[in-house]
C-alpha cells in the first residue's frame, strides 16, 4: 500500500510540476512561442505524461487558466465573506 500512495503523490507532483513549468513558459515565451518540449523538460516528466493529463499543450493551458479563475472566486469570496458581508454570486464563464 505504501508503494500506490507514493504513485499517487508522485502523479499529483508531475500534473503540478506541469502547471508550474507551463506558468513560467507561458509567461516567458508566450504560448505560441512555448513548446510542449520546453515544457515537459522544465517539469522533469516526458510528453506522455503532459498528453496523460491535459491531452494538449492547449489543455494544459485551460488548465492553468480554469486554476487562475478559480483562485480569484476563491479569494473574492473569502475576502467578502470573512468580513461578514453577505453575498449571493451568479456568473457564467464561456471560453
Amino acid at each position: 500500500m505504501k508503494r500506490q500512495s507514493l504513485k499517487k503523490t508522485n502523479e499529483g507532483d508531475a500534473k503540478t510540476r506541469l502547471m508550474e513549468a507551463g506558468i513560467a513558459l507561458f509567461a516567458e515565451q508566450g504560448y505560441a512561442s512555448a513548446s510542449v518540449r520546453e515544457i515537459v523538460a522544465r517539469a522533469g516528466v516526458t510528453k506522455p505524461v503532459l498528453y496523460y493529463y491535459f491531452e494538449s499543450k492547449e489543455g494544459l493551458f485551460q488548465s492553468i487558466l480554469n486554476h487562475a479563475v478559480m483562485n480569484g472566486v476563491r479569494s473574492f469570496i473569502l475576502t467578502f465573506t470573512n468580513k461578514g458581508t453577505s453575498i449571493k454570486l451568479s456568473f457564467s464563464v464561456r471560453i
